[in-house]
């Protein structure tokens, strides 16, 4: 809908929120950009919405390593301190698209989330990570980042 959002980012309806990809970042260095941009990394709270926040950062090729996915807001923030995940833009935790054996924290580093934007093999029917999240380590540069705001009335 044009008018809801500025050039260059995409509205959805039902959270009547504006949403951004951008390319190639850390975790806080893309919280950084979200921040000036008048957001924060993409809180996500349905199945609508973790499917609409996948399919515009997709890269539409098959991904070859974690680093070709996509960063969402999610983070321990007070890790080792707390375990707990919250979003970078305060709203509740109140849906999750974990994949299987997700959050697994396999090094002691992983603290940060990503969505599978993209998937593995040509069929992502075979892939059942496709649009669900994995733990990472918050400072891999990851090729793309989705960004929140609220849209413009």
């Amino acid at each position: 809908v044009v008018g809801h959002c500025e050039s260059g980012w995409a509205y959805l309806d039902k959270t009547d929120s504006c949403y951004r990809y951008f390319l190639w970042s850390t975790f806080d260095n893309a919280e950084s950009v979200c921040m000036s941009n008048g957001g924060h990394l993409a809180s996500i709270h349905s199945d609508e919405e973790n499917i609409f926040v996948a399919d515009i950062s997709k890269a539409g090729v098959e991904y070859k390593k974690e680093d070709d996915l996509t960063w969402i807001g999610l983070k321990q923030e007070n890790y080792p301190t707390s375990s707990a995940w919250t979003w970078t833009d305060g709203t509740p935790l109140d849906y999750n698209a974990w994949g299987s054996g997700q959050p697994a924290d396999k090094k002691g580093r992983e603290h940060c989330a990503q969505t599978h934007s993209d998937y593995l093999g040509r069929n992502p029917a075979k892939d059942n990570n496709y649009q669900h999240w994995d733990s990472c380590e918050c400072t891999l540069t990851m090729r793309a980042y989705v960004c929140k705001k609220p849209a413009l009335h």
